[in-house]
C-alpha cells in the first residue's frame, strides 16, 4: 500500500470527489492493514466472513485515511475521525473545517471532500431485481413515484432518484429517520425540487449525478455550487 508525500490544496469553493474501482486495488496484507489503521477500525473489518468483503472493508477505511492525509498533511492512522449520533463521519478539532463523506458498493469506493460546508455522497449499483414500483410507492415522494411510472426506463429513473435521495440525507446528516417521503428530487436534472422541513430549503442544495461503468450511479450533494467539482478516477491503493 503505497503512500505519497505531496499535499493536496483545497480552495474554499472546491469540491473533490474520488472514485476507486475496488477490484483494481491491491488488497492489503494483515500487517499492512494493522499499520495503517487504528486498532478499533482494523478489528471492525474482521467480522466479515468472506475475504472479498473483508478486503473491501479494509480498502474503504485505508483509502479514506490515505485521501484525507493528503489534505491534512499528517499520517492517515493519526487522523481523528469521529461520528455524529447518526453515524455521519467527520473530523475532530482542529480539522473540522474539512467536510467529507464516503460511500461504497462491492465494486466502487467513493469519497467527497470540501471545506466549511456539509457534503454527502452516494454510489448505487443498478440492481435489476429491485422492486422499483413497490419501493417507490411506499417510500418515495408521490411526485418521484410518478416520475418513475412515466419514465421510458423505469429502472434507470428509480436509481437516479434513489442515489440523489441518499446523498441528500447524508449531506443533512439526519439519518434515514429524516424520511424519504419528505423531499422530492428531479431524476433527469439532478436537483432537489422540494423539502417538507422547516430547517431546509430545496434551493440551498446542489447535486451532481454521474453514471459510472458497470451499471452504477454516483451522486454528490452539498450546499456549495458545484462549478469547481473535480473528480479523481482510477485511484489505486
Amino acid at each position: 500500500m503505497r503512500q505519497g508525500n505531496f499535499r493536496v490544496e483545497l480552495g474554499s469553493t472546491a469540491v473533490h470527489v474520488y472514485v476507486a474501482d475496488l477490484s483494481q486495488c491491491e488488497a492489503p496484507t494483515h500487517n499492512e492493514a494493522k499499520a495503517l489503521l487504528p486498532e478499533a477500525e482494523f478489528l471492525s473489518t474482521q467480522k466479515f466472513v468472506t475475504d472479498t468483503l473483508k478486503n473491501n472493508a479494509l480498502l474503504t477505511k485505508i483509502l479514506t485515511r490515505k485521501i484525507l492525509a493528503k489534505y491534512l498533511g499528517m499520517e492517515g492512522k493519526a487522523i481523528p475521525i469521529i461520528r455524529t449520533e447518526f453515524e455521519k463521519p467527520h473530523l475532530a478539532p482542529p480539522y473540522q473545517d474539512f467536510e467529507f463523506n464516503l460511500s461504497h458498493t462491492k465494486n466502487y469506493f467513493t469519497l467527497a471532500i470540501t471545506k466549511d460546508t456539509p457534503i454527502g455522497i452516494d454510489v448505487e449499483n443498478i440492481n435489476k431485481n429491485t422492486d422499483i414500483i413497490g419501493i417507490s410507492n411506499r417510500f418515495f415522494h408521490p411526485e418521484e413515484h410518478e416520475q418513475i411510472l412515466k419514465a421510458d426506463n423505469q429502472e434507470d429513473c428509480f436509481f437516479r432518484i434513489w442515489t440523489q435521495k441518499e446523498a441528500l440525507v447524508k449531506t443533512i446528516g439526519a439519518g434515514i429517520g429524516f424520511g424519504f417521503e419528505n423531499f422530492c428530487v428531479d431524476a433527469i436534472n439532478a436537483k432537489v425540487i422540494s423539502i417538507n422541513h422547516n430547517q431546509y430549503q430545496a434551493n440551498h442544495f446542489y447535486s451532481r449525478l454521474i453514471k459510472l461503468p458497470n451499471e452504477h450511479y454516483l451522486c454528490v450533494t452539498t450546499k456549495k455550487n458545484l462549478d469547481q467539482l473535480k473528480i479523481f478516477k482510477r485511484l489505486t491503493s
